[in-house]
C-alpha cells in the first residue's frame, strides 16, 4: 500500500494546488482568456501571438497574457487529471477490496471527468457565478475524496467505534461535522461573492477595485456572518478534541484540531484583508486555498473522532 499512499498524497497536494491555480486565474481576470472550449479560440488550439490571427469577434476579446494564463490552467488541469486517473487505476490493482479506499478514488476519477466538461460550461456561460460556484464545489469534492482516501490509507488499523460508548468522541464528531458544514457553506458563498464582484466590474468598469465589494450586497454580509460562525464552530471542535486527548489516539485528534483552528484564524485574517485592502489578488488565492485546507482538516477530524486502533494490522 505504500506506493498507493504516496501517489494519493502527491495527487491530493496537486489537486489543492490546482484549486489555487484556478483561483489565480480568477484573480487575474483571465477566466475568459481563452474564449472557447476545448479550443482556446474558435480557430486555434493554442493562444495566438497576435489578435490579427483571429476572426474579428475573437480579436476583440484577445489578451495575450490572459490567454496564456487561462491556457496554462487548462494544461495543469489535464496533467493533474491524469494523476487522479493513475491513482484510481493503482487503487483498482492494489486496494479494490478496501471499501474505505477504492470507492473514494473511483468517485474522484468520475468527478474529474465531470469537472472537465463543467470547465467548458463555465466558459460557455461566460463565468456565470452559479456555474463558477458549482465548478469550485466539484473541485472541493474531488479534493475531499482524495484526502479521505489518503487518511484511510495512512490509518490502516483504524476501526469504527460506536459513538454511544464514548460521549466525548460523539460530541467531537458532531462539533467537527457542524463546523465542516459551516465552512463549506462559507466557501460556496465566497464563490458567489467573487463571481458577483466580476459582474459588478463588468457593469461598472470605472469603479475602483476596492469599491466593488460594497456593491455585492447581502451575499457578502451573509458570507461574513457564516465565516464568524464557522470560526466559533472550529473553536468548539478544538475544545472537544482537547477533552478527548486522554483517550486512545488523542494526540492525532488534538493535532488535527489545532491545525484546523490555526487555518480558521488565518482564513479570517485573509478575509479581513480582502474586505479592507481592496481585493488584492494574492489574498484571493490564499483565501480559497486556506479554506480548502480547512475543509480537509475538519473532515479528517470528524473521521478520527469515530475511530479507534485495531489490535492487529488490517493492511
Amino acid at each position: 500500500m505504500n506506493g498507493l499512499r504516496r501517489l494519493t498524497l502527491i495527487t491530493t497536494i496537486l489537486t489543492l494546488g490546482l484549486i489555487a491555480v484556478g483561483a489565480s486565474v480568477r484573480a487575474a481576470g483571465a477566466g475568459l482568456g481563452c474564449a472557447h472550449w476545448p479550443k482556446c479560440f474558435e480557430t486555434h488550439w493554442l493562444p495566438p501571438s497576435d489578435a490579427s490571427d483571429l476572426p474579428p469577434a475573437d480579436a476583440a476579446k484577445f489578451n495575450l497574457a490572459k490567454a496564456w494564463i487561462e491556457y496554462a490552467n487548462r494544461l495543469v488541469g489535464v496533467v493533474i487529471g491524469f494523476f487522479i486517473l493513475a491513482t484510481g487505476i493503482l487503487a483498482w490493482k492494489r486496494a479494490r477490496r478496501r471499501r474505505d479506499v477504492f470507492p473514494l478514488l473511483a468517485a474522484a476519477v468520475l468527478l474529474t471527468g465531470f469537472q472537465g466538461w463543467q470547465g467548458g460550461q463555465v466558459v460557455f456561460k461566460e463565468l456565470d457565478p452559479r456555474w463558477v460556484t458549482v465548478h469550485l464545489v466539484t473541485a472541493l469534492a474531488i479534493l475531499l475524496l482524495l484526502a479521505r482516501a489518503l487518511l484511510n490509507l495512512s490509518e490502516p488499523r483504524s476501526l469504527p467505534i460506536p459513538e454511544k460508548l464514548d460521549p466525548d468522541r460523539a460530541r467531537l464528531k458532531l462539533a467537527a461535522r457542524a463546523a465542516l458544514v459551516l465552512v463549506v457553506s462559507q466557501v460556496v458563498l465566497g464563490a458567489l461573492v467573487r463571481g458577483t464582484v466580476d459582474l459588478v466590474a463588468n457593469e461598472n468598469p470605472d469603479l475602483a477595485r476596492g469599491d466593488r465589494l460594497a456593491e455585492v450586497g447581502f451575499i457578502d454580509h451573509f458570507h461574513r456572518q457564516i465565516g464568524a460562525l464557522a470560526f466559533f464552530g472550529v473553536a468548539a471542535a478544538f475544545w472537544f478534541a482537547r477533552r478527548t486527548r486522554h483517550l486512545e489516539d488523542g494526540s492525532d485528534r488534538t493535532r488535527t484540531a489545532t491545525a484546523a483552528l490555526l487555518l480558521a484564524a488565518v482564513q479570517i485574517a485573509f478575509g479581513l484583508g480582502l474586505a479592507y485592502v481592496g481585493l488584492p489578488p494574492v489574498l484571493q488565492v490564499l483565501h480559497i486555498a486556506t479554506a480548502c485546507a480547512l475543509v480537509v482538516s475538519l473532515d479528517w477530524l470528524q473521521a478520527l473522532a469515530g475511530r479507534r486502533r485495531a489490535s492487529v494490522d488490517a493492511d
